[in-house]
């Protein structure tokens, strides 16, 4: 699911933790790599390249995500994936307040099979998908800084020596 969101993930500007959060919510959510992440990757596209073009468009993602256009502009250029859970978590609440979530997506221009079925999943588990979102950021910063500090351990002398030495003791293992 992630390689099938990399591409305009990064292109959008979210990070590689954030990317594979919202692969893993997917998942999670029973979409299949190949149908999930092309119709995530066209519903990204859409939102932001509406929301950037301004106009009717943009005023109804906005709504969607309960803020200003402005802020939902500047949200998906400092921080796609925080927008992105406030489109998700409002498409949530318009379902949860008894709209046909089906036809508000339509009105939108959304009308892909894949593409809806894909933005109900994530708005019905909407919770799950800000989870992962913050676990995997979390989790990738830790790891960040456990290779860091791995770095430098192996970077002593004394290590270097201690690896060269055992390489040594398994080469000279095979004669």
């Amino acid at each position: 699911m992630g390689l099938r969101l990399a591409g305009t993930a990064k292109q959008i500007g979210m990070s590689e933790a954030e990317t594979l959060g919202l692969a893993a919510a997917m998942s999670a959510l029973g979409l299949r790599a190949e149908m999930g992440g092309s119709a995530m990757s066209k519903f990204m596209t859409k939102a932001l390249t509406e929301v950037q073009q301004g106009g009717e468009a943009a005023s109804k993602w906005a709504d969607i995500a309960g803020v200003s256009v402005g802020d939902l502009s500047n949200m998906m250029e400092d921080d796609f994936a925080g927008a992105l859970q406030l489109i998700v978590k409002g498409f949530g609440e318009v379902s949860e307040e008894g709209a046909n979530l089906d036809q508000v997506l339509r009105d939108m221009g959304i009308n892909d099979i894949r593409m809806l079925d894909t933005i109900k999943r994530l708005s019905s588990g909407y919770g799950l998908l800000e989870q992962a979102i913050a676990m995997a950021s979390s989790e990738w910063e830790t790891n960040t800084a456990l290779v860091e500090e791995a770095e430098l351990r192996y970077g002593t002398f004394s290590s270097m020596l201690r690896m060269f030495i055992n390489r040594l003791r398994n080469i000279l293992k095979g004669f």
